[in-house]
């Protein structure tokens, strides 16, 4: 067991697990660790198998499920307490739940987390903790407790994705902790940490606790040379200089509102003209937010060529150096997978409703017409005599099928970037779970495309997205995933009669010009690549080169006007492989664009 604690801390990490892991470091170290966060851990460990696989088989097989069982009777020691650890040891159960398929156990317990979050007081301040002096908001033990409860929020919106449901945390939006401070960097190594850490920690909850002599332990982190002693060699660099979470915390919030929204129209609370007005609100939100990141966090050509530069084997880059590159870089594929996996998912809810579709299938749902059809007035509940407001309301349709494509096509850039860097697809979260989710449905529609040539290049990106499925074997939302696109991919509209020009077709998928980054220019002088630009003629509308992931917003607005291709990212020969997870799964080609270049 020890073994495999050893191999968790020492695996690729990003921000808040990072500064988690050293702090469970040091409780495992001083006999304070709580049971419950003991447990939790190994069994979503071993799940992520991020544990050498020959330390694995030392341990019985269905270890995760000993451990998530041991860690289910330490719930109800914690759940009453007021302290940051015992919501720890709940999410720590949560991300488990998560990646077994325990959705219903999962919702209980992150609401459980949330519970412990609101009761605990700092100096004085209950929660939301607005009264906290200016002074006291800088420093680590605020900006710990900040953290933690947006990790907990973020548990909490994955929950109600799981199982798309309203609730009343969602319409609670109006009275919200602060964000992380922008300024004031949680994971640097010569952060002042000084933090007494059985404040922090659930009374009675390690093994052999005794209430009546209860030890001072007092967190130092890197100045406590003792303890940088008792991390094993190799481990990554306790300094991560990471400054994302407080934008992935705006995020969160921004499509929380919109999730409400969506949750009253899966209700018949809300109507889809008052949704589309929802809709654009959030588009407009998301652009703001897009266009407040800093230039650090843009992933451009540069960005990821540097880190491919940094690999190579003749590179003189130290362990140190490629560690805190790959942080940097984790952290800015992270928000953008998040960003454009809210927006695929607005947008294609609006989609299903316009087009009369059952709202409350059970998810994964895989099956929409939406992208299949060219416009509003094929579909099936499209009224015989066209009209003026359905003219309009045909617009607004391909105002977010459009955007949902550019997003679909930025997701598949960023992968395919990912996946060029070699990292460990379970490192950047479980939000990549919903990202392929997004790709799947988009690409399963293109299928029912009447473009021959459309189709065969959605066929070839589904493989992609199977193939990473499979990455994610561990976690079960992945298999099921898998499942509901094997199941989308029997219905006999999808079958693909082999085109006369099927060699061509192949010739062009494995050629790597025809990946997003690096598509032939388009044709058309017309085209805007404004997210909000709704208003699009509602027929014969030529489906044109988008803005791609890789591009900052100025940049890929210059690229469609002077119709000029930005150059791709080729694959580079890596002396350093981060994952194991590959092992049993084939290297993923590129992701061809299923738009050609003359259509």
């Amino acid at each position: 067991i020890y073994k495999i604690m050893r191999e968790s801390f020492k695996a690729p990490r990003m921000g808040m697990v990072s500064l988690n892991m050293e702090l469970l470091w040091y409780m495992l170290h001083r006999s304070v660790l709580p049971r419950i966060v003991f447990y939790g851990h190994i069994s979503s460990t071993i799940r992520c198998s991020v544990a050498n696989l020959d330390v694995k088989s030392m341990v019985p097989p269905q270890i995760d499920e000993s451990c998530y069982e041991l860690a289910l009777n330490e719930v109800p020691l914690v759940k009453d307490c007021a302290a940051i650890w015992g919501a720890i040891g709940l999410c720590m159960i949560t991300r488990y739940e998560f990646q077994s398929s325990r959705y219903k156990e999962m919702a209980q317990h992150v609401d459980m987390a949330l519970d412990i979050m609101h009761r605990i007081q700092f100096q004085g301040h209950s929660y939301p903790w607005h009264g906290v002096a200016a002074a006291a908001r800088e420093s680590f033990g605020f900006q710990y407790l900040i953290a933690i409860y947006w990790k907990c929020f973020w548990w909490k919106l994955i929950s109600l994705l799981l199982i798309e449901q309203n609730d009343s945390f969602i319409r609670k939006l109006d009275c919200l902790p602060v964000y992380s401070s922008k300024t004031y960097n949680l994971y640097t190594i010569d952060q002042a940490y000084d933090v007494d850490l059985m404040d922090m920690i659930p009374p009675g909850s390690w093994l052999g606790a005794d209430d009546a002599a209860p030890p001072k332990l007092r967190f130092r982190g890197p100045r406590d040379l003792a303890f940088m002693g008792l991390r094993p060699p190799g481990s990554p660099n306790f300094g991560r200089e990471s400054l994302s979470g407080a934008y992935l915390q705006q995020l969160l919030v921004v499509y929380a509102r919109f999730f409400a929204q969506q949750c009253q129209a899966r209700e018949g609370k809300v109507g889809l003209c008052p949704l589309l007005k929802e809709l654009w609100t959030f588009r407009e939100r998301m652009h703001v937010w897009r266009n407040s990141l800093p230039p650090t966090m843009v992933l451009d050509r540069k960005l990821v060529a540097d880190y491919l530069e940094t690999i190579k084997p003749d590179s003189k880059a130290t362990p140190l150096e490629i560690d805190l590159k790959a942080t940097q870089l984790k952290d800015v594929i992270t928000l953008l997978l998040t960003y454009h996996t809210f927006l695929v998912r607005a947008n294609r809810f609006v989609m299903k409703m316009m087009l009369g579709e059952p709202l409350n299938v059970p998810p994964p749902d895989v099956g929409t017409l939406a992208f299949a059809l060219r416009d509003l007035y094929d579909s099936r509940t499209s009224p015989p005599v066209v009209s003026e407001s359905l003219g309009y309301m045909n617009m607004y349709f391909h105002g977010c099928r459009i955007q949902a494509i550019k997003s679909a096509n930025a997701l598949c850039s960023i992968a395919q970037a990912a996946y060029s860097c070699k990292f460990n697809f379970y490192t950047l979260g479980s939000q990549i779970v919903f990202t392929m989710l997004e790709v799947l449905v988009v690409y399963v529609g293109f299928l029912g495309n009447h473009d021959e040539n459309i189709a065969w290049r959605s066929k070839s990106r589904l493989s992609n997205v199977f193939n990473i499925l499979r990455m994610l074997r561990h976690w079960a939302p992945a298999l099921h995933i898998f499942v509901a696109g094997i199941k989308a991919l029997s219905d006999p509209r999808f079958c693909l009669d082999e085109p006369r020009n099927f060699n061509l077709i192949k010739r062009e998928v494995l050629d790597p010009s025809m990946l997003d980054m690096s598509d032939s220019p388009m044709e058309s002088a017309v085209a805007s690549d404004d997210d909000d630009a709704g208003v699009m003629p509602p027929k014969r509308r030529r489906v044109v080169r988008m803005p791609q992931a890789l591009e900052s917003p100025s940049d890929a607005r210059t690229n469609i006007r002077t119709s000029t291709a930005p150059n791709g990212i080729a694959a580079s020969g890596v002396r350093r492989d981060e994952t194991l997870s590959y092992r049993a799964a084939d290297p993923i080609p590129e992701f061809p664009n299923p738009f050609p270049p003359k259509h």
